[in-house]
């Protein structure tokens, strides 16, 4: 190219970014002393994406000129990697400096998903409450919310949030699909409506079988706490992506990807 404006800077270091080079990223950046707010936030998230947070904030720390996106990739990196005190830490400067509203959802959401992971209840339910207050009918943030209850055995708190999706909201039930031969199955979770259903539940019980005997238990923390173990663990067996996967194995060529 003889002639290069910004916006062909910016497309290259950030397709060296989605690549994980981040230090030819950093070059390019370096080049054009910096470039604009974009290039920053580009370098900056793609440091989160791959974890270096304290990489991430020294880019953060160095930008002259911030906007909405950049506060919010630093943010949902510091959500995504545990540090919960930080992200509520620039959240509320967030806040100070009129940048985003607590109510903002795409924050509230990081933040929630980082509870899940690391079992907070206080915060996540805080969390969940703001996105219930902008998100009504979202039936995923109350799925959220009472998985990380389960996963802390606060049933009774489970059984309040599902109380309050009883009041209007609805979750459609997930499902997986899988196409062979230009035909798409499709499965829902302990599907019994396929046709070949008998040999899919045999080929995840030789599976499930040879991954016990290698030590593999699987985690049943957000399963219904009002049923025995072998119960939980066949209810996340016939999971639909399990099931799917189990048809593709069954069907396709040995050593084919599926």
């Amino acid at each position: 190219m003889p002639h290069r404006g910004i916006f062909a800077w910016n497309t290259m270091i950030s397709a060296y970014c989605a690549s994980g080079i981040l230090e030819e990223a950093r070059a390019l950046a370096d080049a054009i002393s910096g470039g604009n707010v974009h290039t920053g936030t580009i370098l900056l998230s793609g440091q989160a994406r791959l974890g270096r947070v304290l990489d991430a904030s020294r880019v953060f720390d160095g930008m002259l000129e911030r906007n909405t996106v950049t506060w919010n990739a630093m943010a949902s990196c510091y959500v995504r990697n545990g540090d919960i005190t930080m992200s509520r830490s620039l959240f509320g400067s967030m806040l100070s400096r009129d940048v985003a509203s607590w109510n903002y959802s795409v924050i509230w959401s990081a933040l929630l998903g980082a509870c899940k992971i690391h079992k907070n209840a206080v915060i996540g339910r805080r969390a969940a409450e703001k996105l219930f207050a902008t998100e009504p009918s979202n039936a995923g943030n109350y799925v959220m919310l009472s998985n990380i209850c389960s996963s802390l055995g606060m049933w009774v708190q489970v059984a309040e949030v599902r109380r309050i999706m009883k009041q209007g909201v609805t979750k459609e039930p997930g499902c997986s699909w899988m196409q062979i031969r230009n035909k798409v199955h499709t499965f829902i979770t302990g599907d019994k409506q396929h046709e070949q259903i008998k040999e899919i539940k045999s080929t995840l019980q030789d599976l499930y079988t040879l991954l016990r005997t290698t030590g593999y238990v699987p985690d049943t923390e957000f399963v219904l706490h009002d049923i025995d173990e072998e119960q939980k663990q066949s209810s996340l067996l016939y999971h639909s992506e399990k099931l799917a996967v189990a048809y593709g194995l069954l069907v396709t060529p040995k050593g084919m990807p599926i």
